[in-house]
């Protein structure tokens, strides 16, 4: 049998393909990637309906401690592991296919839209001018990002930061505070009250917002729930 990895787009109903329905109809188990990305009210409920008997919701430990019983379900009956955005995105899923390879059980990859290709196309920006995107961890330390930007900076080049999305996610303005955290201790001059940011939050959804100011403008701002992300320019092309 055959393990389908698939990408669900950007967290709604209206971003899954086609192609991803019509492959998932024939899985024995479809495994939901809850910890990964965004999955809206929508797209849960389509799923749990359609689905219904069929859906398991996978934690990191599903996904990643019992990585060897999903395989081996995987080849009696062929299953889906169903994840928000494109399903190569993340490290984890990039294992499954290592693992799955190594056990020669064949494996089929849906690819969805992603934050990385909307977050370039909504905001003008050109694609070869991002650098190395990061993620900003919503109880985590933010010097590692501020670092990474600083590096972006230093060579011309955009940065695209990924919010978390776990526990409600990470806002904007709270991902700025931290940022700002990491100025007051790092003291590199890359994120000021001053420095001009975008605030990007629930790309593709009905509430879409993107917004382009300074920081201390972006952190007054209001914002729909999560999730949200943001870019750091660097040269700008125009």
């Amino acid at each position: 049998m055959v393990l389908y990895l698939v990408g669900l787009g950007l967290g709604s109903i209206d971003y899954m393909s086609l192609k991803a329905a019509e492959e998932i109809k024939n899985c024995y188990t479809i495994y939901l990637d809850t910890y990964t990305g965004f999955i809206s009210k929508d797209l849960m409920n389509w799923l749990t309906k359609e689905f219904y008997g069929k859906l398991r919701l996978a934690t990191r430990r599903d996904l990643e401690d019992n990585l060897g019983r999903i395989l081996e379900e995987a080849r009696e009956t062929g299953i889906a592991i169903l994840v928000p955005g494109d399903p190569l995105i993340a490290t984890t899923h990039i294992s499954l296919l290592v693992e799955a390879a190594k056990r020669k059980i064949p494996y089929k990859i849906i690819h969805g839209i992603s934050i990385y290709s909307a977050a370039v196309s909504i905001t003008g920006l050109q694609a070869y001018k991002f650098g190395r995107t990061t993620t900003l961890a919503r109880f985590g330390d933010p010097r590692e990002t501020y670092r990474i930007i600083k590096e972006n900076l230093e060579r011309g080049l955009h940065t695209l930061v990924l919010l978390d999305t776990a526990d409600g996610g990470l806002t904007i303005p709270g991902a700025l505070r931290k940022l700002l955290e990491a100025e007051d201790s790092l003291r590199y001059g890359i994120v000021r009250e001053d420095t001009l940011a975008i605030g990007l939050a629930r790309i593709g959804l009905q509430e879409e917002l993107v917004k382009v100011a300074i920081v201390r403008e972006l952190i007054t701002e209001s914002y729909p729930p999560p999730p949200h992300a943001l870019i750091f320019p660097g040269e700008l092309h125009f």
